[in-house]
């Protein structure tokens, strides 16, 4: 008889299956796996721990199923009546098999435990058996071939009947027939079993190769099986049909090798080396489960919150309180800050938010209706943000399972670029209101629109103490980071002292990374992450409003190592801020005497040469020349130089070498609205560099609305002098080490 026309029967035996106390999972997985290797399962059977009733069972099995498999009553106890009934009905003579014996007695000894009298029971075998070994227990499987039929013994327990059969009777099972068996299984995403069965008919139910539909929570199965006389000939056939599927379905089909959304996606992070963190409310955790039951999962899952409620949002995630207020928890907006703040959070490639109502009831939210959820994925660019209604009738872990899954499928979809069906996508500056997809709010216009609320309806009250309150809230900003300021001896003491301090800082602010200073100390801040959305321009190192803002890596991310070009931005050169001291590099003498920078990071130090200061005006756009992070291109690095050159107010004959690593500080300055001031330093080894020499720049290239503004024309010759530079650049110079009238030589201790 043809393997693909044989007929299988499962028989589970127990009374908790029948009482329903354990749920019949092995019928399930056993009726899968059989129709992927060819059979045709017909009848599922269960029945109680009695001798008559197992009998009766077979008795009606042998004469329909060419192959009948029974699970559980294999164990010591009394009523483990399975392998006696069956041999007995069979006529086979239970003989007591040694190897299975001490496989038996191992198997308590390697756990520090003694061997029972009834686990001898395990050891007996029908004469005629075949063994098939328990890796994981103690009762063995056994593979019995009577007549017509093949008659398979397994055990209760689904861990160790699921691997001994996979393992040990499959292979059995493919070689009745003489026949080679394909089979393989599509995993498919964002379409319901029957759509997809219209949508593919045309491939379906076929003899051979087979492919037929199984509908899971969330997802569909599609298994495809084919036959052959060679391997090459079935898989040949079984591969044809799997192409046609995959071209017919694109991006709907997440696997072909039976994994599910969420082991595919983690395989995907893994395959492109990136990472992912989670933040979750309906869900509860469940995202973040799915993940970690994945072998090797901890390469890609960085961080992953729980955070039911709105405090812990806006604390942790750094969901302002003026969007949970207006949109509430439950919406597009919420779950994208989500999303946003634990990719930033974890210091992940990507964000994950999930907000929304299982049930069974709304809750405060009246306004909602249960299996509402909105999920959200994003990356440091861009967010896209889903709004899915399971439906009030389903049950709280349905909805809750729905949700995780459609997350994993989002984030593989957006991983790749794909287009996520139903997906709106929003860049991180704005406000993801699903309402006002056309024309979304800026995130910083709405905390701006908050802070003049605030201004008018005091305006009043405070004018009479106006300049007191602004002299407090100077004296407040200040004392916050002279608070900060004690840490600069610990960050730059010993091993032990540093590792205490970045603890320290990091447990306040997880986005800090690290405190940049000069030689004479005037410049002395702590450095956190940048956020796309200027998150920091308004606040210090503790989260605060603060008119200082804080000092903020914009370019060279992550700070695993020393970047190509680590650029970090603060909030002006005035008195009082961060950068104040940043305009004295505009003198010749005060770079002689400060030329080295440091940067105390948690994995690194690195010194920096000063090389050039000079002024930009942000209008111009020339913050993608000094403040990108990646200089391999050689365009790019020649125009980063030759700006860099013909720009700064002084020259340094230091050698530049495409090979070479920067840093670029920046900060607004008081020129103008837009202008720029910006140091640039090489990286530099304090052991082997000592000496540098400045001249003073007679050719100094301005921004135009400098010539503007003092009513004079640029009489530079920007070609020429970049050909100029250019050359120098070429011959790559070394440092001078003379001292003449103009150039003065010093030191790095200054």
């Amino acid at each position: 008889m043809s393997m693909r026309k044989m007929q299988a029967e499962i028989v589970t035996v127990g009374n908790e299956l029948l009482n329903g106390r354990t749920e019949n999972t092995n019928a399930s997985f056993l009726s899968r796996e059989l129709q992927n290797i060819g059979f045709s399962v017909t009848n599922h059977t269960t029945v109680a721990d009695r001798a008559s009733d197992i009998v009766q069972s077979l008795m009606t099995a042998v004469n329909r199923s060419n192959v009948i498999v029974y699970t559980g009553g294999l164990g010591p106890t009394d009523d483990d009546l399975t392998k006696e009934t069956v041999a007995k009905a069979l006529g086979m003579t239970l003989k007591e098999d040694a190897e299975t014996l001490e496989r038996i007695r191992v198997f308590f000894e390697s756990r520090g435990r003694e061997m029972k009298d009834n686990n001898r029971k395990q050891a007996l075998v029908p004469e005629g058996a075949e063994i098939l070994e328990n890796d994981n227990g103690t009762a063995p499987g056994l593979f019995i071939r009577k007549d017509e039929q093949t008659i398979i013994l397994l055990p209760g327990p689904p861990h160790e009947m699921e691997p001994m059969f996979l393992d040990k009777a499959v292979p059995k099972l493919k070689d009745l027939s003489g026949q080679k068996i394909f089979s393989r299984t599509l995993g498919v995403s964002g379409i319901g079993e029957s759509e997809l069965e219209v949508r593919i008919k045309d491939y379906l139910y076929g003899d051979d190769p087979h492919a037929a539909l199984y509908a899971k929570e969330g997802e569909v199965e599609i298994c495809v099986t084919s036959f052959g006389d060679t391997d090459e000939e079935a898989e040949e056939k079984g591969t044809a049909l799997i192409s046609e599927l995959k071209n017919e379905l694109g991006d709907l089909v997440f696997t072909e090798n039976g994994d599910t959304i969420a082991e595919a996606t983690v395989k995907k992070l893994i395959e492109k080396k990136q990472t992912v963190a989670v933040a979750e409310s309906c869900t509860g955790g469940m995202i973040a489960q799915m993940i970690t039951d994945i072998a090797g999962s901890s390469a890609v899952f960085e961080y992953g919150l729980t955070s039911y409620g709105d405090w812990v949002k806006n604390a942790s995630l750094g969901v302002d309180n003026s969007l949970l207020k207006r949109y509430t928890a439950i919406s597009s907006a919420v779950a994208a800050e989500m999303a946003r703040g634990a990719r930033k959070n974890g210091r992940a490639s990507y964000g994950i938010g999930v907000t929304g109502i299982a049930g069974p009831g709304v809750g405060t939210y009246l306004d909602k209706e249960v299996g509402l959820v909105y999920i959200a994925v994003c990356d440091r660019k861009k967010t896209v943000v889903r709004e899915f209604r399971f439906g009030d009738k389903r049950n709280r872990d349905n909805i809750r399972r729905l949700s995780a899954k459609n997350a994993f499928d989002m984030l593989r979809l957006f991983m790749d670029g794909r287009t996520i069906e139903g997906g709106t996508e929003f860049t991180n500056r704005v406000i993801a209101d699903l309402e006002r997809k056309d024309n979304p709010k800026s995130i910083a216009g709405l905390f701006v629109k908050k802070a003049v609320s605030i201004i008018v309806a005091g305006s009043v009250a405070a004018a009479a103490g106006y300049y007191g309150i602004r002299t407090v809230q100077a004296m407040s900003d200040r004392l916050t980071y002279d608070r900060l300021e004690s840490e600069y001896f610990s960050l730059i003491g010993s091993e032990e002292e540093r590792a205490e301090a970045f603890s320290r800082l990091s447990e306040k602010n997880n986005d800090f990374c690290g405190m940049i200073c000069n030689d004479a100390g005037d410049i002395k801040s702590v450095v956190v992450e940048g956020r796309e959305d200027d998150y920091y321009s308004g606040r210090d190192f503790y989260r605060g409003t603060n008119r200082l803002g804080c000092s903020a890596v914009t370019a060279g991310l992550p700070l695993s190592k020393i970047p190509v070009n680590l650029s970090i931005g603060s909030s002006g050169t005035g008195k009082d801020v961060l950068f104040s001291h940043l305009s004295d590099y505009r003198s010749i003498d005060y770079a002689r005497k400060n030329s080295v920078l440091t940067f105390y990071g948690k994995d690194f130090t690195a010194s920096y040469r000063v090389i050039a200061a000079f002024l930009l005006d942000s209008r111009e756009g020339l913050d993608e020349v000094f403040y990108r992070s990646d200089l391999s291109n050689e365009n790019d690095y020649l125009e980063y130089v030759l700006n860099l050159k013909m720009r700064s107010f002084y020259d340094v004959n230091y050698a530049i070498t495409e090979s070479e690593r920067f840093i670029t500080l920046y900060a607004p300055s008081d020129d103008w609205d837009g202008s720029v001031l910006v140091v640039c330093g090489v990286l530099i080894d304090t052991e082997t560099d000592s000496k540098a020499v400045f001249s003073e720049n007679s050719a100094v290239l301005y921004p135009a609305y400098w010539y503007k503004a003092r009513g004079i024309e640029n009489s530079i010759n920007v070609t020429a002098e970049k050909d100029r530079w250019y050359e120098w650049v070429i011959s790559n110079s070394a440092p001078v080490e003379e001292d003449t009238a103009e150039e003065q030589v010093i030191d790095t201790d200054g």
